[in-house]
């Protein structure tokens, strides 16, 4: 069980440096691009930016499940961001033996609510 706890960490480690760097190197792509057209020099930035991004999601698409030993996300859910939020990554699973990420202690499993409950209480 231990080695779960282990290869789930890791996992939710990538997943966290994923989407925690994605908006500001995007931000950053956008703002060298601008500034390449009066400044060729920031072609190269931006070169780096996208090879890190890369980077960053072939980590998470690669991330082999701990139990199974496939791939931990389908490549369809990363295309068309079927990825969660880190509020919610309490429901991700494997796509193949299906063994959630709330299997940690630290995640807490997120229930799906009607959002009329909200405005009940």
């Amino acid at each position: 069980m231990e080695d779960y706890l282990a290869g789930l960490r890791k996992i939710k480690q990538r997943h966290n440096n994923l989407h925690s760097l994605k908006w500001p190197l995007f931000s950053l792509f956008l703002l060298s691009s601008v500034a390449a057209v009066a400044i060729p020099p920031f072609a190269i930035f931006n070169a780096v930016i996208t090879i890190t991004i890369f980077i960053l999601y072939w980590r998470l698409a690669t991330a082999e499940c701990p139990r199974c030993g496939k791939r931990f996300y389908s490549l369809l859910q990363i295309a068309i961001g079927r990825m969660r939020v880190e509020e919610a990554v309490g429901s991700v699973k494997c796509c193949h033996c299906e063994l959630r990420m709330s299997e940690l202690p630290e995640v807490k499993e997120t229930e799906m609510t009607s959002h009329t409950d909200e405005w009940r209480q």
